[in-house]
């Protein structure tokens, strides 16, 4: 019973992980998908190296594994959605590219997919070497350098959002009012829309 939990647990979290770093990024961060990658990517290094610390813990208590491997596929999930999707779109649409987007995506994909193709071995390698504690010491390592390559497009996506939201005109502030709004998006968009209340009140 326990390893039929432990096999779904990762999709589990997977579908946890997607659903809310897309919310995040929309809702929360104004379309920066980098920026909502980053902290997930830290996390993630994070997890791995508890689960390292708390091996000998997880052998014992099978609800513990189970939760964490939940964790593991938020975590990992979360930001392969977000930067295989939304973020290589907007990506080829702020570089001028508009119609390149299946491109930056497959491009996307396919280093994932080398990754994939790479990891049986190197998990091999690693671990009749080292042992498994080492291999997830190692995934930290990686993780921690996907953040250092993260940071500049995370910085770039502010900076690009604060300077669309300079630009906005004077009327797009008292949404209370019922004047039109002017929502500026990470990739530099500028998208006006009525408030809701003032379609509600006509």
């Amino acid at each position: 019973e326990a390893a039929g939990y432990a096999s779904i647990s990762f999709d589990v979290g997977g579908l946890m992980g997607t659903f809310s770093s897309g919310y995040a990024s929309d809702k929360l961060a104004s379309g920066r998908r980098s920026f909502t990658a980053l902290p997930l990517t830290v996390m993630t290094s994070a997890v791995f190296l508890a689960y390292n610390a708390m091996m000998s813990a997880l052998k014992t208590n099978p609800s513990l594994n189970v939760a964490m491997i939940v964790l593991f596929g938020a975590c990992i999930a979360g930001p392969d959605f977000l930067l295989a999707g939304p973020a290589a779109q907007e990506l080829a649409k702020v570089h001028g590219y508009p119609h390149g987007t299946g491109t930056v995506a497959g491009i996307i994909d396919g280093l994932g997919s080398m990754g994939a193709v790479l990891q049986g071995s190197a998990t091999t390698a690693i671990t009749e070497i080292w042992g498994w504690s080492s291999l997830f010491i190692s995934f930290a390592v990686f993780l921690t350098g996907s953040c250092v390559l993260l940071a500049p497009a995370a910085i770039a996506e502010t900076r690009r959002l604060h300077k669309a939201k300079s630009a906005l005109p004077d009327w797009q502030t008292d949404m209370n009012k019922g004047d039109r709004v002017a929502h500026s998006t990470a990739s530099g968009e500028v998208v006006e829309r009525t408030p809701r209340s003032s379609l509600q009140e006509t």
